[in-house]
């Protein structure tokens, strides 16, 4: 897992402040899934039992944690390359070589 704000600016993630009420739907199965949403995002959704964000955050939630935050950017910087290998740049996998060594 990684911070919802080490991705930012990867392919438009960006962070959106706002003061309107909206509802959050959990999803919950007999052990806890990884389960793919809106357009590949990765959602955790535990078994059966609460866990508490502000908990998991710290990395003080048993069997989880998240990526520090140098690593998670190594992380993203893959990706890119991942991105850029994928649309035909040649000096993609040079660049997935450089964010993993760094």
């Amino acid at each position: 897992m990684i911070a919802a704000a080490d991705p930012e600016g990867f392919r438009g993630i960006e962070h959106v402040s706002t003061l309107i009420e909206f509802d959050v739907i959990q999803l919950h199965f007999d052990a806890d899934e990884i389960v793919f949403a809106n357009r590949g995002a990765l959602v955790l959704c535990t078994a059966a039992r609460m866990i508490d964000v502000a908990a998991l955050l710290k990395n003080s939630v048993e069997g989880y944690s998240s990526l520090p935050t140098d690593e998670a950017n190594k992380l993203v910087a893959c990706l890119r390359g991942e991105d850029a290998i994928a649309a035909g740049e040649p000096a993609a996998l040079d660049q997935i070589y450089a964010a993993a060594l760094a």
